[in-house]
């Protein structure tokens, strides 16, 4: 399963347990945690505003430099 990065989406001391079934989810209170997408996605729906997913940036392409030598 693909795998995504969560973070609390307010200000916490203690770590969040979610759990579905035998599966326990624990969200850290600073950082990032990867958890797999389907928990995000379940987390969101039934907890909107408890996490966030955070996507990574992408890196602005360098620009390309033509050289170009005269004889």
């Amino acid at each position: 399963m693909k795998r995504v990065k969560v973070r609390l989406a307010y200000q916490s001391d203690k770590p969040v347990n979610f759990r579905f079934g035998e599966v326990n989810i624990t969200i850290a209170p600073s950082g990032l945690t990867a958890i797999e997408q389907h928990y995000a996605e379940k987390i969101i729906a039934q907890f909107p505003g408890w996490i966030e997913q955070v996507y990574n940036k992408k890196r602005a392409a360098k620009p390309k430099t033509i050289t170009t030598k005269e004889s």
